[in-house]
């Protein structure tokens, strides 16, 4: 057996307070703020935009 049927049999008999706890730990893994390549232009875009933001 390998660990992803070993992890299938698990959920499979576990609870719903375990399947909210299983979710609520895996949650910020899954929804990380990754780093993002920006060009310049994007940058510059995104720099016009709060600046006319903060105008208003």
């Amino acid at each position: 057996e390998g660990i992803l049927e070993e992890m299938r049999r698990r959920r499979s008999h576990e609870s719903t307070i375990d399947r909210a706890i299983r979710k609520a730990r895996t949650a910020p893994k899954r929804n990380k703020v990754r780093w993002r390549f920006q060009s310049e232009s994007q940058v510059a875009t995104a720099e016009a935009a709060k600046a006319a933001r903060s105008a208003e």
